[in-house]
């Protein structure tokens, strides 16, 4: 209490500089959650409803720091630390009323386990660590068109409606390689990294050498950190988006 009545706010500098110095940082799903439960361990007056509704008033007021995140973005900060703690919190107190005599080291196993088999280290429908598949899956497409009705029944009146294998066709942007010149190469981590630290540097020297008054090199900057983006998200294979950003056919 004499802490709280001393500061208004958290000594962010201070934290910073505890943070950069710790060593024993959590890294994994189950660690953070073994020192949430040390920090605020489950006690008798911890019940799933007051829990919950805490959690989901942090879930409200993280929306509402994504909702003003162009004018306020530190508030994101503090709101996601928040839903990131509750949502430990009522893990723990899960795994305290299913298994009372549970060992802190132990705590958070399961969850390591279900979210690998949810997120694995590659992708679910292409199967590859970079994945290569188009913005909308085709089952998704097909999915989504048995919904409505036969297109047979607009014949009669010229329909404007695509057919399904030609929505497939539109969204079909992805691709195994990209071409550079008439040169091909395959899309690995390799190659990204590449394109990567690539963009990102010919950015910084570009803005380095460039004139204060100039502005002849922006649209090259552009550019760049569009390749820059889509590698960093590991999507170059979108060809379609990156065509028509730079304009080509």
């Amino acid at each position: 209490m004499h802490l709280r009545a001393k500061y208004e706010k958290p000594d962010w500098e201070k934290l910073l500089e505890i943070g950069r110095a710790s060593r024993n940082r959590p890294s994994t799903i189950s660690s953070w959650q073994q020192m949430f439960y040390r920090i605020y361990p489950i006690t008798t007056n911890d019940d799933y409803d007051k829990v919950l509704g805490r959690f989901t008033e942090e879930i409200g007021e993280l929306a509402e720091s994504i909702r003003v995140f162009k004018i306020a973005p530190t508030y994101f900060i503090s709101e996601a630390s928040d839903v990131f703690a509750w949502l430990m919190h009522l893990y723990n107190l899960y795994e305290s009323r299913t298994n009372p005599h549970i060992e802190v080291e132990d705590r958070g196993k399961f969850i390591e386990e279900i979210l690998f088999e949810l997120y694995p280290d590659k992708c679910k429908d292409c199967n590859q660590q970079i994945c290569s598949c188009p913005p909308i899956l085709k089952s998704t497409i097909g999915r989504i068109t048995n919904d409505g009705p036969s297109l047979d029944l607009f014949e009669p009146y010229n329909s404007p409606f695509l057919t399904k294998s030609e929505i497939a066709k539109e969204f079909d942007d992805s691709s195994p390689y990209i071409l550079i010149g008439i040169n091909q190469f395959d899309v690995n981590s390799q190659l990204i990294k590449v394109l990567y630290h690539f963009s990102n540097s010919l950015i910084k020297e570009i803005r380095y050498f460039q004139p204060k008054e100039s502005n002849r090199f922006d649209k090259i900057i552009d550019y760049l950190q569009v390749i820059n983006g889509y590698s960093s998200t590991q999507r170059v294979t979108q060809r379609q988006r990156i065509y028509s950003y730079f304009g080509c056919a």
